[in-house]
């Protein structure tokens, strides 16, 4: 049975000191600063049921320092700056006039975005333009981008300024799709349909780091009407689509036990959205379901395929007008009805299905920082224990039947070293550790071990 360790990111957090430095007039020029960056990463316990998302690894990080509407320097931190407990790096002759932080994360290693246009000199406004693509955030778990802008604050030699990470996508995450009851309110109760497929449509292959530039080529747009053959050509774009074959008619469906119905989506602005069928739409992305077979309490059925859109997210009842970028949007049931169905997506039903959804961070159950993934592992037999090697008076016993439940141990303690575990009654005793983890970049807490 697997261990899990659930983390919520409450994002990188980038701490950039800025202090004077005294030097030879020959070595640095008058009204330069020198800069110290920090990087800290914070985690918190996880909120239940999102445990699938991802705490996005950090490879490198480009800074970009603004003032007066331009790029006055640009610096880089790599993984050679980041140790266990911070990543320090300095920067000398930071211009007086600098005010601002930008911070782009893991262009290196993904190859996007490209910013090797984005030099000394540049408007910020061209960095607004660089394109982030959708399909190098790799997955839930694994690297992607994360962007972040800060305000430099105090006065020389202590100013500071603190840039919240979060990933430049959202994510739409759907846990279940079912039959609405009963027959109030103008419901057409379903009595049984197959859903063979789900589609993310009025979206973006890519877009604008300021999440208003959208892509010219069609190719990078998702805004299929209502007669678009990619609904029915198996053409639709891997990345914003599931499908789903021999289908056992039910009222009720989830996705598989080790599987998710997740869509990484960019959150364009209020007003961003692309144009479907001549009608200029919003920027919350469309969710369409197709759906086979539907039949009703009076034996009545429906053509296949039928569809179901929903162009609305509410968050607590009330209508989101755009998404915000390293959120997760969960839905916890989407429940339809004959009135919302359909002979073609994209067109109005009788009846507006709006979809409910639940809003958190990103989470995850693993921590990686730069390095490989790093906490989650299989214990062997029955009674096992984690210990922190050298710390004699640390000692958590795990049972392998209750692995997902570790209990709360402190608040204060830190894991910086590697993680041990053992089948030996004392875990402590030389030579009786069996297999060990790295933790590498990262501050783990007892705290974050959570029943």
């Amino acid at each position: 049975m697997r261990a899990i360790f659930s983390y919520a990111i409450l994002s990188a957090v980038l701490l950039v000191s800025v202090s004077g430095c005294k030097e030879d007039e020959d070595s640095q020029s008058v009204g330069s600063e020198s800069n110290t960056v920090v990087v800290e990463i914070p985690f918190t316990n996880t909120q239940k049921g999102t445990t699938k998302g991802g705490v996005p690894r950090i490879n490198d990080l480009k800074v970009f320092f603004v003032g007066d509407g331009m790029i006055e320097k640009v610096e880089e931190i790599t993984t050679a700056d980041i140790t266990e407990s911070s990543a320090t790096k300095s920067f000398k002759n930071i211009p007086v006039s600098v005010t601002d932080v930008i911070i782009v994360a893991n262009s290196n290693i993904l190859g996007s975005p490209d910013l090797s246009d984005i030099v000394e000199g540049s408007p910020v406004g061209d960095l607004g333009k660089i394109a982030f693509l959708q399909s190098v955030q790799a997955n839930p778990k694994s690297v992607d981008n994360l962007y972040g802008t800060g305000v430099i604050t105090g006065t020389s030699p202590a100013r500071t300024v603190s840039v919240v990470l979060t990933p430049v996508v959202s994510r739409i995450k759907i846990d279940r799709i079912e039959a609405k009851a009963g027959d109030s309110d103008g419901n057409i109760a379903l009595t049984g349909f197959k859903l063979t497929g789900i589609y993310i449509n009025n979206t973006y292959t890519e877009l604008g780091a300021d999440y208003e530039t959208a892509p010219n080529e069609t190719t990078k747009i998702l805004n299929y009407g209502s007669d678009a053959t990619k609904w029915i050509d198996g053409a639709y774009p891997v990345r914003f689509r599931n499908d789903f074959f021999d289908v056992t008619p039910g009222t009720s469906f989830v996705p598989p036990a080790d599987a998710e119905w997740s869509y990484y989506v960019f959150p364009p602005k209020s007003g961003t959205g692309t144009v479907i069928d001549g009608k200029k739409q919003g920027s919350i992305p469309h969710i369409i379901l197709k759906i086979e077979g539907a039949t009703t309490k009076t034996g009545a059925s429906f053509p296949s395929p039928v569809y179901a859109t929903v162009r609305e997210l509410k968050v607590n009842d009330k209508v989101l007008t755009r998404l915000e970028r390293g959120k997760v949007y969960s839905i916890a049931s989407l429940a339809i009805g004959g009135q919302h169905l359909t002979p073609n997506p994209e067109i109005n039903a009788a009846d507006t299905l709006f979809a409910e959804a639940t809003v958190t961070s990103w989470t995850e159950e693993k921590v990686t920082v730069g390095g490989e993934e790093s906490s989650a592992f299989t214990t062997s037999t029955a009674n096992s224990y984690i210990v922190s090697p050298g710390v004699s008076d640390f000692l958590i016993p795990v049972f392998r039947a209750n692995l997902d439940g570790i209990s709360r141990i402190g608040a204060t303690d830190e894991l910086t070293a590697e993680l041990v575990w053992t089948d030996a009654a004392n875990p402590l005793t030389p030579g009786s550790a069996i297999q060990s983890i790295g933790v590498q970049g990262v501050f783990l807490s007892p705290a974050l071990f959570q029943r």
